[in-house]
């Protein structure tokens, strides 16, 4: 369901049925709903009866949400909107099948000239009509969330025959832009972190001899024990001269 390759983002997995993609949901917090099912009459039909075997993509002001269900399984990852780098949204579809439709025409058509005879022509047209219909129901939409720390959060799906739930790339684009005005408008988590304080360190001078250096707690520890009388010099970082115990208040 999510994946990261080195160069650009890709979602793997299957591609789901698109069943659900509410762009105006009843919350007022909530940007984006969609649903998808597993492909094949077998998903439509476990859908149809109640079983929940869904995966449904939330975007909400705070985080983006996927709950994938299963059988027996279920899954749910979230990322905070904060901590969301990238938005990605795109399209693929099945050239393949094009060739595949170029080719039963034309075998048609040679197989008609071969033969002598009109019949393999329709016949390699109908094919070739059905390839080209394959092509277009191949499309598939893909919407992805990238973290700052390089985790993906997308979904692949494409429009059902049976729930025919309109949306395409253009909607798509337009989800991401409301969210990244919205990213855009969030008061920025990260500050400059503020310098270290400079410890003081302080030296003082006793029978000709300087000692040093001492944290301020420690040279205080010092004048209250009466290790170092008033008139005993003192000095640190940014004084221009040494200068008596007694100048300072020690508290």
């Amino acid at each position: 369901m999510f994946g990261l390759r080195r160069r650009g983002v890709s979602v793997t997995g299957p591609a789901l049925v698109l069943t659900q993609f509410d762009t105006d949901p009843a919350d007022p917090k909530t940007l984006l709903n969609l649903v998808g099912r597993p492909e094949g009459i077998v998903g439509w039909f476990l859908s149809t009866v109640g079983v929940d075997i869904t995966t449904t993509l939330s975007i909400t002001q705070d985080f983006v949400h996927i709950n994938k269900s299963g059988l027996s399984s279920r899954f749910r990852q979230t990322a905070p909107v904060h901590n969301i780098a990238s938005t990605h949204c795109g399209f693929s579809m099945n050239l393949f099948l094009i060739v595949l439709a170029g080719l039963a025409f034309f075998g048609g058509l040679i197989a008609a000239a071969a033969f002598r005879t009109i019949w393999p022509l329709p016949i390699g047209i109908v094919v070739a009509c059905l390839f080209v219909l394959g092509f277009f129901l191949s499309k598939c939409l893909v919407i992805a969330f990238e973290t700052s720390g390089g985790i993906i959060l997308g979904v692949r799906f494409k429009k059902g025959l049976i729930e025919n739930v309109p949306v395409g790339i253009e909607q798509l684009s337009e989800v991401l832009a409301r969210f990244n005005q919205q990213l855009q408008r969030m008061p920025s988590t990260v500050s400059a972190a503020a310098p270290p304080k400079k410890v003081e360190q302080w030296y003082y001078s006793k029978d000709g001899q300087k000692t040093g250096p001492l944290s301020a707690s420690e040279l205080k520890q010092m004048v209250h024990s009466g290790q170092l009388s008033s008139q005993v010099m003192l000095w640190k970082d940014g004084m221009a001269n040494w200068e008596p115990v007694s100048k300072f208040k020690w508290g």
